[in-house]
């Protein structure tokens, strides 16, 4: 009975942080996150700016589902990404890695892929500038669900941008840490 008040609190919060991203306002200090990585783990307190523009370097929370890249995956959808290339940088696809802006990035074999709204079978050694309105990430940031690939029957296409209207916030700083929420969210099974 626990966990299902548990995984109901996570829709609960997964919803407000949306509900404050989509209102473009400061979020107030005390965002409790439900993912981790780059330095942050699952119940730090951090201030996150959703107004803010994301630029290179920046550590952004976002909403698979609103990017609509969540296709396979489980859990609350809410996850961590760093920025790498903002619309209009140029970005170079190689066979196991890309690179822009003097990053390089290796998040696996490349091949299918959704860039912007167009779908491509094989990115390898292609030159792409980021999409309006997306800013491409340090990783695979899921499958979007497509028809299926021509050389697949694998009906996902790889994303590797977040798109804006997907950011929840870029976050500024850590100024805590929630102990009980994070020993709550390790008994959460989805």
């Amino acid at each position: 009975m626990a966990a299902k008040y548990q995984k109901q609190l996570c829709y609960v919060l997964s919803l407000w942080l949306i509900l404050f991203s989509l209102s473009g306002c400061r979020m107030p200090a005390g965002t409790t996150l439900i993912s981790g990585g780059y330095g942050y783990t699952v119940g730090d307190i951090v201030h996150m700016d959703t107004a803010r523009t994301p630029a290179v370097g920046d550590v952004v929370q976002y909403n698979a589902r609103i990017n609509n890249s969540d296709f396979g995956s489980f859990g609350p959808g809410i996850y961590l990404a760093k920025i790498t290339a903002i619309p209009g940088d140029s970005v170079v696809f190689y066979q196991t890695y890309y690179e822009t802006n003097g990053i390089k990035v290796q998040p696996g074999g490349l091949a299918s892929a959704i860039w912007g709204s167009q779908q491509f079978d094989n990115i390898t050694g292609m030159s792409m500038t980021v999409p309006e309105a997306e800013f491409l990430t340090d990783k695979f940031i899921g499958y979007e669900y497509r028809s299926a690939a021509a050389n697949s029957s694998f009906p996902g296409y790889v994303r590797y941008t977040v798109k804006r209207k997907a950011i929840i916030g870029v976050i500024t700083e850590k100024v805590g840490h929630d102990q009980k929420f994070e020993d709550r969210q390790k008994n959460v099974v989805y």
